[in-house]
């Protein structure tokens, strides 16, 4: 029991040395100047405070006096429309397929002939074909700029089918990995084929050639584009014909992969023509 009462007497003069060694915040000589940069501290955050309340009651107090003010200003007619056509894209069938493309209907283009035109002239020209044309390779420039009017309203008006090709083929229904599609597909390549016609016409137009010449190899031009593009519209008019046949529509795209071959080649002459035109070079 001594021994017990010794060790508690030490352990309580341990506890006792401890506290005695242990100093207070009011014992610590702190550096003059904190005591001033707390307070400054203190200051500072109070007055962005205030001035936080204040900003606030201002903005309050301008919001309240706005009204019924619109801070956003209203859709454009142009931009409500393509916000129609955005919404319109982004919206699937209903067996939710991939959204489809909607694109704004285009206006039909009309021909505008030019001030000094002679319309009787242009009236008779009109009903004739385009082979007309490319017998006159030799007659002078001084009669063939009367016709250009009319090859140009020509040159119009088959370009203008090119967006009447595209509405039809765009309308066949054509299931994904369908044979139908598969035939779209050949025809579409004509169609971009035949279109390289104008092209090439373009690529020529700024050169300087005889007339004669110039309407000639126009003609062929807009022969062959004219041909392609007649094809496509009966093939269009008849596309159901076909409907599930495999060896029908094998047998089709060999005739259209012909077609576009043969077309390649006319036009690949056509532009050897215009050149050796311009070159004054002879050609057949």
């Amino acid at each position: 029991m001594a021994e017990v009462a010794s060790s508690m007497e030490s352990f309580q003069d341990i506890l006792s040395a401890r506290h005695s060694s242990s100093t207070s915040l009011s014992d610590v000589d702190f550096p003059s100047d904190v005591g001033s940069e707390i307070e400054s501290d203190s200051s500072v955050r109070q007055s962005d405070g205030d001035a936080s309340e204040r900003e606030l009651a201002c903005f309050d107090a301008a919001m309240e006096s706005l009204g019924n003010v619109r801070l956003v200003p209203e859709l454009t007619n142009e931009e409500r429309m393509e916000m129609q056509l955005k919404t319109a894209a982004e919206q699937t069938d209903d067996e939710g397929g991939d959204a489809k493309e909607v694109k704004p209907k285009r206006e039909k283009k009309v021909w505008q002939w030019e001030d000094g035109v002679d319309m009787e002239l242009m009236a008779e020209l009109a009903q004739k074909p385009l082979s007309y044309y490319q017998g006159k390779r030799d007659v002078p420039d001084a009669i063939v700029k009367n016709w250009l009017p009319d090859v140009k309203r020509r040159w119009f008006e088959l370009e203008e089918r090119v967006y009447i090709l595209e509405d039809r083929l765009g309308a066949i229904d054509r299931p994904d990995r369908s044979l139908e599609e598969d035939r779209f597909e050949i025809l579409v390549e004509l169609l971009d084929k035949a279109a390289q016609g104008f092209e090439i016409n373009d690529e020529h137009e700024v050169r300087n050639i005889p007339l004669g010449e110039r309407i000639h190899l126009e003609a062929r031009l807009m022969d062959v584009i004219t041909r392609k593009f007649d094809i496509i519209d009966r093939i269009v008019d008849e596309f159901d014909k076909l409907k599930g046949d495999q060896d029908g529509a094998n047998n089709e795209r060999e005739f259209l992969r012909y077609e576009i071959r043969q077309c390649d080649l006319e036009f690949t002459l056509t532009h050897e023509y215009f050149l050796k035109s311009y070159l004054g070079m002879p050609w057949p």
